[in-house]
């Protein structure tokens, strides 16, 4: 988010120069950050659910045996809230780094 940030400086100068307020460009950065959180979440929920399946599928023909496959949706809604946690407090650091950017300077940054 960081390096997001630093790459949009001009970017994020625009926004406060056109009367955006402080809070508006960290909730615009807050956002961006859980928004790319919540994909990661969940594409890496759905491609671990896939190979359990397929591990369970093919590892039990190969040993000869029946083995369930059990999704554990407490776990998945525990890892959901964790990500989406962990993102948004990495997303506050850059949010308000980018709210205190100087507009002169930001507008003259290429």
């Amino acid at each position: 988010m960081q390096m997001n940030v630093m790459e949009r400086i001009r970017e994020i100068g625009m926004m406060r120069a056109v009367a955006n307020t402080v809070w508006q460009v960290k909730k615009v950065i807050l956002g961006e950050g859980l928004f790319i959180g919540l994909s990661g979440v969940l594409s890496g929920i759905g491609v671990g659910i896939l190979v359990s399946y397929f591990t369970a599928l093919f590892a039990g023909e190969m040993a000869g045996i029946r083995i369930r496959f059990l999704v554990p949706w407490p776990a998945i809604a525990m890892a959901i809230v964790f990500g989406l946690a962990v993102s948004a407090v990495s997303g506050i650091v850059p949010a308000s780094r980018a709210a205190k950017v100087n507009l002169s300077e930001a507008l003259k940054y290429e």
